[in-house]
Parts: structure tokens; sequence; C-alpha cells
């Protein structure tokens, strides 16, 4: 009979234990900050021509439809503030350091100039940081098998809560997938 009260115990407090950590993870999940990316499904862009994907979420962007080239696509939020490019493009006569060079100048020309405020060089990417009066942008490009694959993000400054989580995701899973096959 010691047995059976000692097994019962010790199966009501499991029972509690999981009820208490179902408890705790489902009240975390509803008090994730708006923006947070954890709260968000994620669906996958893959560009099969320059061999890149990227993660979106489909809740706030809305894919335009790839271009009539293949090189990539244009994503628009649902609120209007902000903007998704992704795109490749042949790499035959250019370093990794003229493209970052390249990219700056149209950023920082043009009839919205922008500051860059970070930009870093690798091996095989870059990225840049800028603000215009009204937006932020960041901008990654990785170099692979003599293309480059770009990412790059516009939205409004006080949408900035909002949106640098979800960036943050969108850059992290931008990747190559030369050699990864999708489908059968």
């Amino acid at each position: 009979m010691a047995r059976f009260k000692t097994i019962l115990v010790i199966l009501t407090c499991v029972v509690l234990a999981a009820a208490l950590a179902g408890y705790i993870v489902m009240n975390r999940k509803k008090s994730a900050p708006q923006g947070s990316s954890s709260s968000i499904s994620y669906e996958t862009y893959v560009n099969v021509r320059f061999a890149y994907s990227v993660c979106y979420a489909p809740s706030l962007f809305i894919p335009q439809g790839e271009a009539a080239d293949g090189d990539g696509q244009k994503f628009l939020s649902r609120d209007g503030h902000a903007t998704v490019f992704v795109y490749g493009s042949n790499a035959t006569d250019q370093t990794l350091q003229q493209n970052l060079n390249q990219e700056t100048g149209y950023l920082t020309g043009g009839a919205s100039p922008a500051t860059i405020v970070q930009k870093s060089l690798g091996q095989n990417s870059f990225t840049i940081s800028a603000q215009t009066p009204a937006q932020i942008i960041y901008e990654k490009t990785l170099l692979q098998d003599n293309e480059f694959k770009t990412i790059q993000i516009q939205y409004d400054k006080p949408q900035a809560p909002t949106y640098q989580a979800i960036v943050t995701m969108m850059v992290d899973c931008f990747v190559n997938t030369s050699g990864t096959t999708y489908g059968k």
C-alpha cells in the first residue's frame, strides 16, 4: 500500500509540473512584444536562378511576384511602412569591394540621400546600415560562384520597434542555396 501511495504522489507531481510548464509557455507566447520574430510564422522564398533563399512573414509582407528575368522579388509590408528587395546579379567584372562601393554610392546619392551608419566587408559578404530622414535601410550582399545575392530592407523610422526583430530574422535566414535541392 505504501508503494502505491508513493507512485500516486510521483504521478501527481509529474502532472502538476507538466501543467505548470504548459502554463508558462502559453503565457510567454502571449506576452511577446509586437514585432517579436518568435511569435511570427515564416515562409521561405527560394530563387532558383541565383541559388539563394530568404524567409519572410506572410502575415506582414506580401510577395509581389518574381521578376520576369527570375533574379528576385519585392515584398511590400501590409501596413505600407516597409519594403524588402531580394535579388541576384552576375559578378563577372566586379569585386565584392567594388560592389560595396557601388551600393554605398547608390544609397548616399539620389533624391533622398542616406547617411551610412555602418558598413562591414567580410570575405564573402558585406553589410550596410543607413538612414534617411524618414527611413532605416539595411542591406546584405553575399558573393558565391561569381554571383551577388542581395537583400535590402527599408522601413519607416517610427516603425523601428515593429521591424527590428523581423529584419534580424530575415537577414539571418538569407542564405546561399548552391548545392541544396528543393522539392523532388
